[in-house]
């Protein structure tokens, strides 16, 4: 937000978007070296509900920034 760290969230590559988007680009789930999906997007809904999320760091800051944050993200 406006150039702050003000969160950091840890997920597996398994949680369901992300596994499939890997999956299209690595059929086989082979890679070649060098070779990223740098292409991957997801959002807070793709991984609320995975259980194995985690808040790695959240800033006291992070309440000054409510407005600019979906609000059940901001709740989670």
């Amino acid at each position: 937000m406006n150039g702050r760290l003000v969160y950091i969230l840890e997920f597996p590559f398994s949680c369901d978007r992300i596994e499939r988007q890997l999956k299209r680009k690595f059929p086989e789930g082979k890679r070649e070296p060098g070779e990223y999906l740098r292409s991957a997007s997801f959002t807070f809904n793709d991984y609320r509900n995975c259980s194995d999320l985690k808040v790695i760091y959240r800033s006291d800051a992070l309440g000054k920034f409510s407005k600019y944050i979906n609000s059940r993200f901001y709740l989670f």
